[in-house]
């Protein structure tokens, strides 16, 4: 058995989307997207993605 599983958030910054399927509760593949919505990156100072057990 297959589960398909599409999440959005969005703030005043970043957009982040996961699109993945779980297969029998098992195993999970996917893809994250995430994209900051201003025009420079400028005053980023620090950017960090931790995935735990991933």
């Amino acid at each position: 058995m297959q589960t398909k599983i599409n999440l959005t958030g969005e703030s005043e910054h970043w957009t982040g989307q996961l699109d993945t399927t779980v297969t029998k509760g098992e195993s999970e593949q996917g893809v994250y997207i995430i994209s900051y919505n201003k025009d420079s990156w400028e005053n980023i100072q620090n950017f960090k993605i931790s995935i735990n057990n991933g």
